[in-house]
């Protein structure tokens, strides 16, 4: 057989992509192949794998052949334990009954099977009552996957490892046969899930109970040790023991938090506590970090107003007595969980007794560490790990409240990572900007407190920000304020400068009400390359009448800004109103001849009122204002082709054709000349134009 370490070392460290359970069971039974013992075997389908989720499964699928040598050895199996109540031996409310033909039914709810549906076989911890000590008596029952009286529902995707598919399991009456009876000497797993011991039966047709050992000595030791931990505290407890030492706190420069104590060690789940589904440990401590994992422990801890900057002693706690652990508290990181971080995210260093769930924050920390923390998130941030950038950021405004960097990196990771996340849920972008917003405000204030011209550039993007963002939430006030700052900042470049006057243009035009009139109105709006919606109903009409009257409120505000004069032409048109549209399109392009948009959608309502001396004037004093446009003098070229001047038209068409040589429209214009040259009847109107060019093949 191969040695496991020789492989290590000699195999190609580079994985094979698999995207999808069906194409990376193969090759976990390939790199399985040349080794005995399940160890060997489970680490070599991890170096196989090219993704955690694909590790995972492959300690998942050897485990459970290490517990059953039985199993096929390339069938997927699958664990169900936990229930609703979890997965401890009194939670099993699976029942294993005898019937009256001598053999056994199965009933009951696990609900978190992993691999779900992908298993082909099911090992089921089920109860056979209580035995003589009034135990909760287990079994362990092997059933293939398919038999009758098996439901597997589909779970939602878990942040652990989504490419495992997990299910809940429903067990209705399911048949289940043995060779050799049944005894009653107590469960098949232990309470810590020791291996199972003793003879396997051989596999029947759908199910066998296999025997085990009895779990009473796991039960007292976890007992004594739940004395030596001490009680726990509940969510109100650790709540009032946090306030109690936060205002007693107060004078030592630091914040106390009390969370639920453990019954345990803090010591990394193993993995019989996966296969079991058991949930993480809310609290785990590990070189030098301490990770809150439960939401109800973090929300108690509060950011502390400001740094502690006394001596750098440790802490004693007040629960058990012993000296606390200088660590990092975070409730993200790599042992920390992803939805935990994003509701509450606390980093800072601190005292920690995870014995007693009791926290001590701020601990010192000086200059050079908080530089270093600044250097890892930029160098986090710029390798485009943008949530172990926002990890270093947070410690350093936990550890240093009110240090202008911190609060300004802070949020401009949070905006990468917002500018960069595809898909990301309404919400959490809602979260997530609420977020980066108030960093920017902490940033600003601190620096209006104690102004260094060091920080004037920083601040400065905080203030531009602030402005944009107030623009998007349509308080104008606000974002006023943010541009008075940066207006008083010294240095400011240029750039930077012409920002803030676009922000000024645009609250003075109220370009807020434009802009929100317009979007209810695009839809409707006939627009080159795209249908329009049909305004063909009351509610579709009430949004055109109502955008259309927005519209009119706000040119009253800005009567320079053409935009919603234009807006408010193609509404009408969009109501059925051509003529009222036309007057609009005659007094916009005698007053804004020069505006490209204006004299291409003036010059095409003139064409469809039949209008067409007056469109091709209006295309002869754009081609004066805008020469340089390909578009425009190929608009001039219909118009000189319907008026009859193709000697005008063919010179028109060539100017176009010099300044854009791949123009579709002009080529299609350009045959119609043609043929017109040649003697094929002139089209007079627009519409007789896009008929002959509907005839002649849809151009």
């Amino acid at each position: 057989m191969t040695d496991l370490l020789a492989h290590l070392l000699t195999a190609d460290a580079y994985p094979v992509a698999c995207e999808t359970v069906d194409a990376w069971w193969p090759r976990l039974l390939s790199s399985a192949a040349p080794f005995e013992s399940p160890l060997d075997r489970a680490v070599a389908g991890g170096f196989a794998a090219d993704r955690l989720g694909w590790a995972f499964s492959a300690g998942y699928h050897h485990a459970l052949r290490a517990l059953v040598p039985s199993l096929p050895p390339g069938d997927p199996a699958a664990l169900a334990a936990t229930e609703d109540g979890g997965g401890h031996p009194r939670a099993m409310a699976t029942t294993l009954r005898p019937t009256a033909e001598g053999e056994w039914s199965l009933s009951g709810t696990k609900r978190f099977v992993t691999l779900g549906r992908r298993a082909r076989s099911l090992l089921v911890i089920a109860s056979v009552g209580a035995d003589a000590s009034g135990r909760n008596a287990l079994r362990l029952v092997w059933l293939s996957a398919d038999a009758p009286g098996i439901t597997l529902d589909p779970l939602p995707e878990t942040p652990f490892a989504p490419e495992i598919e997990h299910a809940q399991a429903v067990f209705s009456e399911v048949r289940v046969t043995a060779s050799d009876p049944l005894d009653h000497r107590g469960p098949a797993l232990s309470l810590h899930g020791a291996p199972l011991r003793g003879r396997h039966a051989r596999r029947p047709r759908r199910g066998v109970s296999l025997r085990g050992q009895d779990h009473r000595r796991g039960r007292r030791a976890l007992r004594r040790r739940g004395r030596r931990r001490g009680r726990a505290l509940g969510p109100r407890q650790g709540a009032a023991a946090g306030g109690r030492a936060r205002a007693g706190a107060a004078s030592r420069g630091g914040v106390e938090s009390a969370g639920r104590s453990l019954v345990g060690s803090p010591t990394p789940m193993g993995w019989i506590d996966r296969l079991l589904g058991r949930p993480p440990r809310p609290i785990e401590s590990r070189d030098g970090v301490c990770v809150i994992r439960q939401r109800a422990i973090a929300e108690h801890l509060q950011r502390p107003a400001e740094g502690y900057y006394g001596d750098a002693t440790g802490r004693t706690c007040g629960g058990c007595g012993v000296a606390m652990r200088a660590e990092v508290i975070s409730t993200g990181g790599p042992l920390g969980e992803a939805d935990v971080w994003r509701d509450v995210p606390v980093c800072v260093d601190g005292w920690v007794c995870v014995k007693c769930g009791v926290f001590h924050y701020p601990r010192k920390v000086d200059a050079e560490e908080v530089a270093r923390f600044i250097s890892e998130g930029a160098r986090c941030g710029n390798a485009g790990d943008y949530a172990l950038a926002e990890w270093w950021f947070t410690r350093v405004v936990w550890d240093w409240p009110g240090f202008v960097p911190g609060h300004v990196n802070l949020a401009e990771a949070t905006r990468t990572r917002l500018a960069r996340s595809e898909g990301l849920d309404p919400a959490v972008a809602r979260r997530l900007t609420a977020r980066m917003r108030a960093q920017y405000e902490e940033a600003v204030e601190a620096y209006e407190r104690d102004p260094h011209d060091a920080y004037a550039a920083p601040i400065a993007r905080a203030c531009l920000t602030l402005a944009e963002l107030a623009v998007d939430d349509r308080a104008p006030d606000r974002a006023r304020r943010a541009l008075a700052t940066f207006a008083a900042l010294p240095g400011t470049d240029a750039e930077s400068v012409a920002r803030a006057a676009a922000l000024h243009r645009h609250l003075d035009l109220r370009l807020d009400l434009f802009q929100a009139a317009a979007s209810a109105l695009h839809p409707y709006l006939d627009i080159m390359h795209r249908a329009p919606a049909a305004v063909d109903t009351p509610e579709a009409r009430t949004a055109v009448v109502q955008a259309l009257a927005d519209l009119a409120a706000h040119e009253r505000i800005a009567p320079e800004h053409w935009q919603t004069r234009w807006m408010i032409a193609k509404g009408r048109a969009a109501l059925g109103d051509a003529a009222g549209a036309l007057d609009l399109w005659r007094a916009l392009v005698t007053s804004h001849p020069h505006e490209r948009d204006v004299v291409r959608e003036a010059a095409l309502a003139l064409l469809r009122a039949d209008a067409v001396e007056e469109a091709r004037e209006v295309n002869r004093a754009a081609t004066a204002h805008l020469p340089g446009d390909a578009t425009i003098w190929c608009n001039r070229a219909v118009t000189e082709l319907l008026c009859g001047d193709l000697g005008e038209a063919r010179r028109c068409l060539d100017r176009s054709d010099a300044l854009d040589p791949a123009d579709p429209i002009a080529a299609a214009v350009r045959r119609r000349l043609v043929e017109c040259e040649r003697g094929a009847p002139r089209p007079a109107t627009l519409r007789e134009l896009e008929r002959r060019g509907s005839a002649a093949g849809g151009e």
